[in-house]
């Protein structure tokens, strides 16, 4: 149902931005700074998000096929991980993998 949203082969970001929300995905497309190209980010989640090859392959699927998506994801910066966490052991206490750590918040 979300891909009859787009109407009229209009493939606005906005369009697909609708369309992908429609899917259930919780992804932000915008114009890339290259030429045909968009970025492509999921600004709700921090790290690759689960079952991310599904969710390519959905984006894939419905954006054209003359734009290569770029995607963009987002980690903890060190300055958000050392202002939490203080020391190795605040570290060992609250993270058991570098997963956890790289989207600790």
């Amino acid at each position: 149902m979300a891909l009859l949203r787009i109407r009229g082969g209009c493939f606005t970001p906005a369009m697909l931005r609708d369309t992908l929300s429609g899917c259930g995905i919780a992804a932000d497309i915008a114009e890339a700074d290259t030429a045909l190209t968009v970025n492509i980010s999921f600004p709700k989640n921090k790290g690759i998000p689960e079952g991310f090859e599904r969710l390519k392959t959905r984006i894939e699927e419905i954006i054209p096929c003359h734009l290569a998506p770029v995607y963009l994801f987002a980690y903890s910066s060190w300055q958000v991980l050392m202002n939490a966490l203080a020391s190795f052991a605040a570290i060992e206490a609250n993270v058991q993998n570098w997963r956890e750590l790289e989207i600790y918040e």
